[in-house]
Formats: C-alpha cells, sequence, structure tokens
C-alpha cells in the first residue's frame, strides 16, 4: 500500500468517528430526530468501514511456483 494509500484510509477513518461523535454530541444538547441521528451515524459507519477496507486491503501476492517433476 503506497504512502497516499495509507493516508487517505485514516483520513476516512478519521471522518467516519468523527461523524459518530458529532451524531452524540449533537443529540445530546438538542432534540434531533430519530432519522436524522441514524443518518450521521450510518455515514460514520459507511466511512469507518471503508476505511478499514481500505487499510486491511492486502499487498499483491506473488504467483505460486508449481513443480511439475512427477
Amino acid at each position: 500500500m503506497t504512502q497516499s494509500n495509507h493516508r487517505k484510509a485514516i483520513l476516512l477513518f478519521i471522518i467516519g468517528i468523527l461523524c459518530i461523535v458529532f451524531s452524540q454530541i449533537i443529540s445530546h444538547y438538542l432534540e434531533v430526530s430519530d432519522l436524522a441521528n441514524g443518518i450521521f451515524k450510518g455515514i460514520g459507519f459507511g466511512v469507518l468501514i471503508i476505511a478499514v477496507m481500505n487499510l486491511a486491503k492486502p499487498k499483491t501476492a506473488k504467483p505460486i511456483k508449481v513443480r511439475n517433476d512427477v
């Protein structure tokens, strides 16, 4: 994984966490509908899943050499 892809994944991870935290803080101080609260949390979890998928992306594997001396 290149350095820029790693930074993008970390940035997505931070954005997802902030979206979920923002939802919690706003719903604590203001009366927010369940729809708005669920949308913010859903977007946050979606971004987190994308970030984890980008971080866990395996490196390209080398092909396996098969010996044919049976």
